[in-house]
Formats: structure tokens, sequence, C-alpha cells
């Protein structure tokens, strides 16, 4: 399965590896869900919560898990054309939050996700993403198409749109294991690159918190000196290289770094493939 958006920073190349080396769990939390590209990517848990702040990708989730709404925004995909000024004019109605119902909201949020370069039209003022035309149609069908799946997959999920520190607090026990794919700190990537943004003291409160859990937890981020806390506390660090692609151009590799909190191998060491 692939995903139905379009966002700079998504796991989808990466969430295979990660949950290869998931340990068990009952209930699985994506704390700064995205795309969902790890929670799609995984085998079903007992428990499982999305959440973003974001209230437009939250909106579009909960209206593709709806039946009625999911074949109004079918068909209204269907009928949008892949074109520059259907971009910008949906760019600017969801800028200005100019829609009448959560249907509109979720189709011009697909829209600017889906018809922007890199994804980044959610983010900030973005570009029309140009290119062959068929391969481009192409790809947009495709999206369209992948919604029935995505409802799917997340028949089950529970979809918030909380504060990343009170869906840890309220989810947090010992047969839990949170996912966490922060924004990165805007010294280590380009800024302004997320529609919500962390400042440097949320993550050492972040991090805080983190040492603090009850359960299970995999985080995800480039190599910044304040994570360097949870190495010291005992937490595994592996490195990865990757190459991020950006106003369509693949930049030079990357360390992204995967940290594990100790009570990861508490059912013996995870073989981590990477």
């Amino acid at each position: 399965m692939t995903s139905i958006l379009s966002y700079p920073g998504s796991k989808w190349n990466l969430a295979p590896k990660i949950v290869a080396s998931m340990p068990s769990h009952d209930t699985y939390v994506e704390v700064f869900g995205g795309t969902g590209a790890v929670l799609i990517t995984k085998p079903r848990s007992k428990n499982e919560i999305y959440n973003d702040i974001d209230d437009n990708l939250v909106t579009l989730f909960r209206v593709v898990r709806d039946p009625g709404k999911r074949q109004k925004l079918i068909e209204l995909l269907t009928l949008t054309p892949y074109s520059r000024s259907q971009f910008y004019e949906c760019h600017k109605k969801l800028g200005a939050k100019n829609y009448e119902n959560d249907i509109e909201q979720a189709w011009l949020t697909f829209v600017v996700s889906n018809q922007s370069l890199s994804g980044l039209g959610l983010a900030r003022t973005a570009s029309w993403s140009m290119g062959p035309r068929l391969t481009i149609r192409s790809k947009w069908t495709k999206k369209i198409q992948n919604i029935l799946s995505l409802a799917h997959r997340f028949e089950q999920v529970q979809i918030e749109c909380r504060p990343w520190d009170y869906i840890i607090r309220t989810y947090d026990t010992k047969k839990t294991l949170f996912y966490l794919d922060p924004p990165y700190v805007t010294d280590t990537r380009e800024p302004t690159l997320y529609n919500m943004e962390m400042f440097p003291h949320e993550h050492v409160t972040l991090i805080k918190q983190l040492l603090e859990l009850k359960g299970m937890a995999i985080v995800s981020g480039y190599d910044f000196s304040y994570y360097e806390k949870l190495t010291d506390a005992g937490w595994e660090r592996t490195t990865i290289d990757v190459h991020a692609i950006m106003g369509g151009k693949q930049h030079d590799a990357r360390k992204e770094i995967l940290w594990y909190s100790p009570n990861c191998n508490q059912d013996g060491d995870q073989q981590r493939l990477f």
C-alpha cells in the first residue's frame, strides 16, 4: 500500500526497516502522524492511534474513513484536473481556510499535497509540480485509487488531533509502542519545511518526557546534540544514509538516526535490519 499524500520528510522508504525492528506491543501510537507511513506499513495492532496536530491532515484521514464522505471526496477528485490554475486556487483557499465543510477541506488538502512540488504545498508557499503529462497524470490517478486501500487500513485506527505531550501522557503503558518522527530541529534542515514547527525548547521537553516513559519508543531524526541525552541514557542508536529530495532535486546523503528506548529489547534483543 502507498500513501494518498505527498509530504516532506515522509518515512515510506524507511518504514519497512522500522517495522521489521519493532518489539511486540499491544498499542501502537504514531505521535507525529504525517502521512501515516509507518502505521500503514506495519501489521495491525490490538490498538492503534494516529495523531497529528495539523487539522488538514487529520480531516483528510477522517473523511477517508467515513464511507459516505469518502465517496463524495472520490467523486470530487475524479473530476479535478491536474493543472496549474487548479493547484493555485486550492492552495489559496486552503491557506485562507475558505471551505464550507470537512469534505471540501479534505479535497483541498489532497489537491495541494499531490499537485505541489515535493509535497511542500501544505507547509508553505509552494510551486505546482510540473513533469511529463502522462507520468504526472498517472501518479495523480494512482493517489486517488489508493484512497480505498487506506480507508480499509484505517478502519480501526483512532484518529487524534492533539499536542504530542498530551498523546504521550494519555497512551503511555508498558505495552505501548510510540513511534515519533518530530519536525526536525531547524538547524539540521531547510527552515519552514513543515506547517507545524517545533522549537528547540520543545525538543528538550520531548526528550525529558521520553526518558520518563513506561512504554517503548522509536524516535527518528537527524543527528543533533539535544538527542545525545537519549544515547547517554542507554537508548540504542542506529544510523542510516538517506537521500532527501526537495524541489525535484536529490540532495547529498544525510545521516538519519533511529533511537530505540531500552525497553524495546524487553523480549530479547531485536535484530536491527539495516
